[in-house]
C-alpha cells in the first residue's frame, strides 16, 4: 500500500515523510539472513511436512491412518523412538508414499 502523505493533513503530513525517511536509513544497511544450508531431516519433521502439504491436522490425519492423535504427535515431535512397522507402514499409506520416504533406515 502507498500512502500520498502530501494529501494528509497536518500534522501527518510531516510525520509521515518523516518516517519514511527514518526507515530508508533504517533499510539501507540492511541485509536479508542466509538461508538455512539444510533443515532437518528427522522422520518426524519428514512426517509433518507431508502431512501440512497435503492440508492435513492432526486429527483428520490420525482418523485416516486409525491410530490416536497422541501418538502422530509423537512421532512427530520425535519422543516416540522406535515405531513398529505396522504405524510406518499405515502412516506412509495413508501418505501415499513408501516408507523408506518418512523413515529411510
Amino acid at each position: 500500500m502507498v500512502v500520498d502523505w502530501d494529501s494528509k493533513p497536518e500534522p501527518w503530513r510531516s510525520i509521515g515523510h518523516e518516517w519514511v525517511r527514518q526507515l530508508n536509513r533504517l533499510m539501507a544497511g540492511y541485509q536479508r539472513p542466509p538461508e538455512p544450508v539444510e533443515r532437518s531431516m528427522h522422520p518426524g519433521v519428514i512426517l509433518r511436512d507431508l502431512r501440512r502439504g497435503r492440508g492435513l491436522s492432526i486429527r483428520v490425519f490420525a482418523a485416516m491412518t486409525g491410530y490416536d492423535r497422541k501418538t502422530i504427535e509423537r512421532l512427530e515431535l520425535g519422543h516416540t523412538k522406535r515405531a513398529g512397522e505396522a504405524i510406518k507402514a499405515d502412516i506412509a499409506q495413508a501418505l501415499g508414499v513408501a516408507v523408506t520416504d518418512i523413515w529411510p533406515d
